[in-house]
């Protein structure tokens, strides 16, 4: 029996793409309907086949049928050699190859790799929940939106900490061209699918004839020694922690914690809260060295829910706790001339300012006459006779009260509490309440236990460095008191 395929012809001269009959069809994908649309963006950069693409290589095509597809196939392979034979050499084609991927060719793209390379995604939701191989997809939109928010170019160097099936690495591969980009997944379905839509995903780009820059998908644990390097060399670091239990997202904080000035994380859940403010209670926090924002999805950002999740972008910022230490040592800085005048309280108004804000100065008093006319005598006027009011009697009870209220209202006046004093308390009563909340956890006195054992460790490990030291230190003297006796002997 004969082999029933597809074949599609590169527009750029490279392989064909093969499409086995019959044809995938599942719930949400239809590979008829991809391999129409894959000679659609086929023909899209060659302006030439505009009017025959739609007036015979799509006429009358059925999609459920061999021989009508095999005969579309057909027509756009015999219209893409006859434009390569007219073009390939010119500057014409030239000028076709070796552009970047526009964002819909992109998606066009990753969805054929993830199509060809995913054979059985129902695998990637066999795990454990709430654990470091907890899979999720992050959503196309979400991935453009993050790359030009942070400006991603050639210069950066990209990590996906948990990169699963690499779409994230591929999408920043093909767009920004950054000098490095890799991804790193510690589950074995994820990463054994990234090997193949790694392989696929370079097919497809040479087949439309794209560039993108370089990329690798590994397998392992990030938090491995030999990953060290890569964290320290990255300055843009994505990472999807929403399903993350404590434990991981604090060894997430030690690595982060040896990251560059400047560095730039984008994760699915802070690590730091956002109204975060330096104290002497949270100085080992990781807050106190980066500044944190929200990125809101424009639409729904990730697979496992159809709701947009927020992402924060955090900065490594170096500067944070030295301004704090200056701040506390040599006190606050003094207001500049402008903070001054906006600051002071001031009658000045400005002359486009609103009528209503301006300030009218009370009418002056006429002064009083102080000669009347002579021609004039004054009226005489009847004097009142005024009454005097005798002073109510106050025994001395009504006047002691009367005192102790006075004392009272001026004591509980002066001593009241500022509001930024109010503030800082409450800011003390949160943290001590996060504190009390974070040492109730049991896990919290496993984790202290496992940091005294590490300690412990590199105690021992640094003894026995400090004894190698010490025994080369009396290797070297004997061998130089060596050399000095046997030099004064000759």
């Amino acid at each position: 029996m004969p082999i029933m395929e597809l074949r599609l012809n590169s527009p750029v001269g490279g392989s064909p793409a093969i499409y086995n009959w019959p044809l995938c069809k599942k719930k949400g994908y239809d590979e008829a309907n991809e391999v129409i649309e894959t000679i659609i963006w086929g023909c899209k950069d060659i302006p030439d086949l505009e009017v025959p693409l739609k007036k015979n290589i799509l006429k009358d095509v059925n999609k459920n049928d061999y021989e009508s597809m095999k005969a579309m196939t057909k027509r756009y392979n015999k219209a893409i050699n006859n434009i390569l034979s007219l073009e390939k050499g010119t500057q014409k084609f030239c000028d076709r190859l070796n552009q970047l991927a526009d964002k819909p060719l992109l998606q066009h793209i990753l969805q054929q790799t993830y199509s060809f390379a995913v054979t059985n995604a129902g695998k990637l939701n066999k795990y454990e929940a709430f654990s470091p191989e907890v899979y999720g997809e992050t959503s196309f939109e979400l991935v453009a939106q993050m790359i030009e928010h942070i400006n991603l170019n050639k210069n950066d160097s990209f990590i996906d900490l948990g990169s699963g099936v690499g779409q994230v690495v591929l999408q920043v591969a093909a767009t920004s061209m950054c000098h490095t980009c890799i991804g790193i997944e510690r589950a074995d379905v994820p990463a054994n699918y990234a090997k193949e839509m790694e392989r696929t995903f370079k097919f497809w780009m040479q087949w439309y004839g794209k560039k993108y820059g370089p990329f690798q998908l590994l397998k392992g644990d990030f938090f491995a020694d030999c990953h060290r390097h890569k964290f320290s060399d990255a300055n843009v670091i994505f990472v999807n922690n929403f399903a993350f239990g404590p434990d991981f997202d604090h060894e997430l904080k030690q690595r982060f914690a040896e990251l560059k000035h400047g560095t730039k994380i984008i994760s699915s859940k802070s690590f730091c809260a956002l109204n975060f403010r330096i104290s002497d209670r949270n100085l080992c926090d990781i807050g106190t060295i980066m500044n944190i924002s929200e990125i809101q999805p424009n639409t729904s950002s990730v697979s496992w829910t159809d709701k947009p999740v927020s992402y924060y972008l955090q900065v490594i910022d170096r500067t944070k706790l030295e301004n704090y230490f200056n701040i506390k040592k040599n006190g606050p800085l003094p207001l500049s001339i402008e903070d001054q005048e906006k600051s002071c309280d001031s009658f000045a108004t400005n002359d486009s300012s609103d009528s209503s804000t301006n300030i009218i100065p009370p009418p002056k008093k006429r002064k009083r006459r102080m000669k009347q006319d002579q021609n004039k005598k004054p009226i005489a006027e009847i004097p009142k006779r005024r009454y005097k009011r005798k002073p109510k009697e106050v025994d001395n009870s009504t006047n002691v009260s009367l005192l102790r209220q006075t004392l009272q209202k001026g004591a509980k006046g002066s001593n009241s509490p500022q509001p930024s004093l109010t503030c800082l308390m409450d800011d003390f009563k949160q943290q001590f309440e996060a504190m009390v909340t974070e040492m109730s956890n049991p896990m919290f006195k496993v984790e202290i236990k496992r940091q005294i054992q590490e300690e412990l460790i590199k105690r021992e490990y640094l003894k026995q460095q400090i004894a190698d030291v010490n025994q080369e230190i009396c290797n070297a003297s004997k061998n130089l008191d060596f050399i000095i006796h046997a030099a004064t002997a000759k």
